[in-house]
């Protein structure tokens, strides 16, 4: 399949696995009352069930995300935090990358420091934010959790004018929306201090929250055109230095072994790439003829690259897979190697792969044949130049058929179709 770099991601963006009991989050409270929106919100349940229980994981996704910076000290999640960070938190949430900002600054603030102004502009430009004075922002006051709150309920298109909510009341519209548990919410109320952590919390959240009267999520609008960050990112792979000198060690091919005979290196390896693999498959969902087909990753086959020996920029890493719980064909991932990560091409390279295996299965059924049972061989391509749907063309023994898979990342369903 040629590639496609306009799709290639380059923000360097992960993450993990994330099972700590740190932070308590609710997500079976969702309360949303717009029966076209229960579907995307049963989904968004789901993910914050299987992920959202850790703040540092929250952090890192946030921080690879582009939405949250880290300094020095780390991400400072017990430090409180201020309205010049507040500010530019929910900016970049609201926003598919900073390219988007206008570069002319016209606030009539003098305290901003540099790195905030784009957002602060952002905000002010937009009649969201204003001053503690005529020239004053306050950028290094500290944000209360209701002030928070309440800017992160406007920006998934609640209004306090129009009485969704009462802005120092907000975190009883967040809780009401699923945005946060009870428990969190008494103890945000009963402190004194709004922290980075509890911005984290919120934040995070957000993301996987219905915008108001609409079946898309936030993270999904953000993943809606080409220069958004993706969905993709969610799954990205951080790697020690020791993994990518191997990845990078000269000569090889995918008949090597990664780690030669060091079995525990090996498994650490492919431990995270099982566990990002799993996270994509646990947010994408496979339909063929309204069937749904669960896929899994059980193990790292090989590890090779896209043409080209020894460098592996561009990385291919072949799974094996369940379909339904049978042993299916392998799952194959594209990852950009970029310094200490491993980078999924793109969304559309992400749908594709998962979907692969799926086409696989539906023909052997079809034909009344298992795997291993006869030889099957396959080609995908787009359907057009300027088109991101992809078409498997598939030769299983004597039979010859084709499926489409149309791109529309603005679903986390992926609908396998046949091709004439």
């Amino acid at each position: 399949m040629k590639k496609r770099l306009s799709l290639l991601l380059v923000l360097l963006i992960v993450l993990n696995a994330i099972n700590c009991a740190a932070v308590s989050v609710d997500t079976a409270k969702n309360s949303t009352t717009k029966e076209n929106e229960f579907e995307i919100a049963e989904k968004a349940k789901e993910i914050k069930a299987s992920y959202a229980t850790d703040l540092n994981m929250m952090a890192k996704c946030l921080n690879n995300l582009g939405i949250l910076a880290g300094t020095e000290k780390g991400y400072e999640l017990e430090r409180e935090l201020t309205r010049a960070e507040g500010s530019t938190i929910v900016t970049r949430l609201s926003i598919a990358n900073d390219h988007m900002l206008s570069e002319e600054i016209n606030i009539p603030f003098t305290d901003v420091p540099d790195w905030a102004k784009v957002y602060v502009n952002h905000l002010y430009q937009k009649g969201a934010v204003s001053g503690v004075s005529d020239t004053l922002f306050g950028s290094n006051e500290k944000m209360t959790a209701q002030q928070f709150t309440t800017m992160v309920l406007r920006l998934l298109g609640y209004s306090d004018k129009n009485g969704d909510f009462v802005w120092d009341k907000s975190l009883d519209k967040a809780l009401e929306i699923g945005m946060i548990d009870k428990e969190n919410k008494e103890r945000m109320e009963k402190s004194k201090v709004f922290t980075r952590g509890d911005m984290v919390l919120i934040a995070y959240n957000a993301l996987f929250q219905p915008l108001k009267e609409s079946e898309k999520l936030l993270i999904e609008l953000q993943a809606s055109t080409e220069t958004a960050r993706g969905l993709t990112s969610l799954f990205s792979v951080d790697l020690t230095d020791e993994e990518v000198a191997e990845l990078r060690k000269p000569g090889r091919t995918w008949e090597d072994k990664f780690f030669g005979d060091d079995a525990e290196k090996f498994k650490a390896f492919e431990e995270k790439i099982l566990t990002s693999v799993k996270q994509a498959l646990d947010y994408y969902e496979v339909y063929y003829n309204g069937q749904k087909y669960d896929v899994d990753v059980v193990g790292l086959e090989y590890v090779s690259d896209m043409g080209g020996l020894g460098t592996l920029e561009n990385v291919v890493i072949c799974l094996k897979s369940l379909v339904n719980n049978e042993s299916g064909y392998y799952l194959s991932f594209h990852y950009n190697l970029k310094e200490n990560k491993l980078i999924p091409w793109s969304d559309e390279e992400c749908r594709s792969g998962i979907a692969k295996p799926v086409v696989y299965s539906i023909s052997l059924n079809k034909h009344g044949y298992a795997v291993g049972d006869v030889e099957i061989t396959s080609q995908g391509d787009y359907v057009a130049e300027n088109s991101l749907d992809v078409v498997y063309s598939l030769h299983v023994g004597k039979y010859s058929e084709k499926y489409l898979i149309p791109f529309d990342n603005s679903s986390y369903k992926i609908i396998i179709q046949d091709y004439k």
